[in-house]
């Protein structure tokens, strides 16, 4: 590809990535009240304030100003030119402006976000686990159960996430047996769980245990909580132990949410230059490059194998050929000689007998067989000498080796 042709393929490419985010609804208002007070344009200058205030008010807890910030920050990015458009910094504002609306309790919000941040990066494990939970609450079990198990196929380090929103799961449809099984699961699997599921799945247990229908499991529910308060949880999740993980207490489980993996924590939105793949021209030459050097490295692979494949074949055949031949000798010297019945007086036939000991394999190198004519072998300078007497049935055999003489 020649270096004029590159760079517009690339912003093709960037134009239709670009055209393709969806807008967020209601995001109008929004973004001409945040110019009209911070200044601006659609650049990567304000993209980056937006980012700012955003996280500072998350960090915060002020979910309603900072999922205001996130979307603003999408909308300008989405704006800005198509070089200075990156997919997954605006797959990164969408999530977290979906688990914004998740904190607040709007979980159609939410839902609507991670799928707009779906359409931009599609099958992100994160995004898609994020989306099975908000499947989960909606009450949608298959489907919810379908998006998290995708996203454990990309990255088998979310399993934790799924085994604790099954549990959540339970225990918000009332099946509280079913929840407190579940999180046994979780606490038993000690070497597969993190210190962050651990605790989360002694709080499912406990809440599940304190509202059972039987009313038993009181004293196993207290030990649960002393035991998750002896393992030291934030103190936004403490301040709530014991107000169940249904209705407006579901909060609780984003909280655990965020802690248990780093995509819904630490990998929050960030100028375009912090990301390591931006899209840079130069990024792109590079990427390019890299990426047909590791083709061609793999067809090379591929090739010394096959050739490999074909040495081995081509040797196997011709083993196989010599075999047959082999075998084939050995077929035509045992093969029993018939004579016309009016010349057996004249002519000294040998028995079958005979006619195998003369043709057997040489007992020196017992390399291959000789024919009965030839009375030594080329291979060694000892070689079994054979004497073969047909008269009137008798047939004696004599070997050097063992020296003993059989009478036939």
């Amino acid at each position: 590809m020649s270096g004029p042709v590159l760079p517009t393929v690339v912003r093709r490419f960037r134009r239709r990535v670009c055209s393709t985010a969806p807008a967020l609804p209601g995001s109008a208002s929004d973004v001409a009240a945040f110019l009209s007070t911070r200044g601006g344009d659609y650049d990567l200058a304000t993209v980056e304030v937006a980012i700012a205030d955003a996280n500072v008010c998350f960090s915060l807890r002020n979910f309603q100003q900072a999922s205001v910030f996130y979307g603003v920050a999408y909308s300008l990015l989405r704006f800005c030119p198509t070089e200075h458009f990156y997919p997954a910094q605006a797959h990164d504002l969408l999530l977290r402006k979906g688990m914004c609306h998740s904190q607040q309790g709007d979980s159609s919000l939410a839902l609507n976000a991670v799928e707009a941040a779906l359409d931009i990066v599609p099958c992100a494990p994160g995004a898609l686990s994020f989306k099975g939970y908000m499947l989960l609450r909606n009450g949608d079990l298959d489907a919810g159960l379908a998006c998290i198990r995708r996203a454990v196929a990309s990255d088998p380090s979310l399993l934790i996430v799924e085994q604790v929103m099954i549990a959540v799961w339970w225990h918000t449809q009332g099946y509280l047996d079913k929840a407190i099984a579940t999180a046994s699961a979780i606490i038993v699997s000690c070497g597969s769980c993190t210190p962050v599921g651990r605790m989360a799945a002694l709080h499912i247990r406990a809440e599940s245990r304190k509202f059972h229908h039987s009313g038993t499991l009181i004293d196993q529910a207290a030990s649960d909580f002393m035991e998750l308060v002896a393992l030291r949880p934030p103190e936004v999740i403490a301040s709530r132990c014991g107000r169940g993980l249904a209705g407006s207490n579901i909060s609780v489980v984003d909280e655990w949410l965020s802690l248990l993996h780093p995509s819904f924590s630490e990998l929050c939105p960030r100028p375009a230059v912090f990301y390591p793949c931006a899209r840079k021209r130069a990024l792109d030459i590079v990427s390019l490059a890299v990426s047909f050097v590791g083709v061609m490295r793999r067809r090379v692979a591929v090739r010394k194998r096959l050739g490999t494949v074909h040495q081995t074949a081509l040797l196997l055949r011709d083993r196989a050929v010599a075999l047959d031949s082999r075998w084939n000798c050995l077929e035509l010297m045992t093969r029993p000689t018939s004579l016309p019945e009016r010349d057996h007086a004249s002519v000294r036939q040998p028995s079958p007998r005979s006619t195998w000991l003369a043709s057997s394999v040489c007992r020196s190198c017992s390399s291959r067989p000789w024919p009965a004519t030839q009375r030594t072998c080329d291979q060694c300078e000892v070689c079994v000498e054979r004497e073969v007497e047909v008269a009137f049935g008798n047939h004696v055999h004599a070997s050097h080796s063992t020296g003993a003489v059989w009478l036939a």
